[in-house]
């Protein structure tokens, strides 16, 4: 695979792709891949920093705005002998000839050097002296990160992976372990990164038309967005106040997901449970994605006592399939929930 992102931009210039319309009509997916190249305050250029120009013929490349022979351009590298250069944009192949077969470099000046600039003048010789050109060969790219010059996602991941911080919060790590399936966790991580397609999210990526209701299912009062579809609806908050009463706790419900996932998971201060103790937000979060998707597809019902049910009943499959070996049954989970936690813990 070759140097996909900047190298598209410069030889096929497809950013132009993307200014049919506004910035924010755009999907997420373009914006990122257009902005791969440019660098922001945070990953400063980390994908052009290692990317090379591999000189062939010398017909493509662009003697000083590209790094071709060192780690950046001769224009950052030598600004003031740039500055009287006979060509500014002149090729590689421009900057010399081939005599007798034999490659030489035959840079061009507008002026004679001052004093000052001839070690400069030495300087770049110096160091472009070592290169040549090739008859027979094309200007391609060069990936430093691997051996073989091609890219490669892992070297990529690997070296941002070891040079930028990225901001991290406990609470996503927390959402994926043994007792929680697979997609339940995918869910949860998404609800906690704010990426779930709620109504408002796909309206403004212009999935769903603006003349579209946005209001939740649940209300139909509000906005269908993230916190307000898992916490800050009435009937969401019904069923945490149910769930939490089944489990004989009280308490303030907070107005976003990831601080009520913080809440939750600080409730419980036996460490062997806490991993249970997180698979009963997940299969409520779990529960009430479901019932929305079912309303919304499928014309279904709200029902608040149908709904505690199956989160009461989920729940104990997702445990018991984990644990294997409990000592209790859905009865004894319906009456007792706690007490089953502990003891299908201290088993495991």
């Amino acid at each position: 695979m070759g140097l996909p992102i900047a190298i598209l931009k410069r030889e096929c210039n497809f950013s132009v792709l993307g200014s049919g319309g506004r910035r924010s009509e755009e999907s997420r997916w373009w914006r990122d891949l257009c902005c791969v190249s440019e660098g922001d305050l945070q990953n400063k250029n980390w994908f052009l920093s290692n990317v090379r120009r591999s000189i062939g013929d010398g017909a493509a490349a662009s003697f000083w705005h590209e790094a071709w022979c060192d780690d950046e351009c001769l224009k950052s590298k030598y600004p003031r002998l740039f500055s009287i250069a006979d060509s500014k944009s002149g090729t590689v192949a421009e900057a010399g000839l081939f005599e007798d077969g034999v490659w030489k470099w035959n840079l061009r000046w507008r002026r004679l050097f001052f004093q000052w600039e001839e070690e400069l003048g030495a300087d770049l010789l110096r160091r472009i002296q070592p290169l040549c050109c090739f008859r027979d060969k094309k200007d391609g790219w060069r990936w430093v990160l691997e051996t073989d010059g091609r890219f490669s996602v892992r070297s990529a991941y690997v070296f941002l992976a070891r040079h930028y911080s990225m901001p991290h919060s406990v609470c996503y790590s927390k959402a994926w372990n043994r007792f929680i399936p697979s997609k339940v966790s995918a869910l949860m991580w998404k609800i906690l990164q704010g990426r779930l397609p709620t109504k408002i999210a796909l309206q403004r990526r212009c999935i769903i038309p603006q003349s579209e209701s946005v209001l939740c299912v649940f209300c139909h009062r509000h906005a269908e967005s993230v916190d307000h579809l898992f916490l800050e609806c009435e009937f969401s908050q019904r069923i945490w106040h149910g769930c939490y009463k089944w489990l004989g706790i009280s308490c303030v419900l907070p107005t976003s997901c990831k601080d009520h996932f913080v809440q939750h998971c600080s409730m419980w201060n036996y460490k062997k449970c806490r991993k249970i103790w997180r698979l009963l937000w997940g299969t409520t979060v779990w529960s009430l994605w479901l019932l929305r998707n079912e309303i919304v597809f499928s014309n279904a019902c709200v029902d608040y006592i149908h709904l505690l049910d199956l989160i009461q009943v989920r729940s104990w499959r997702w445990v018991s399939a984990k644990v294997g070996h409990t000592h209790y049954g859905f009865v004894q989970w319906y009456i007792d929930p706690m007490t089953c936690i502990t003891s299908a813990m201290s088993k495991s």
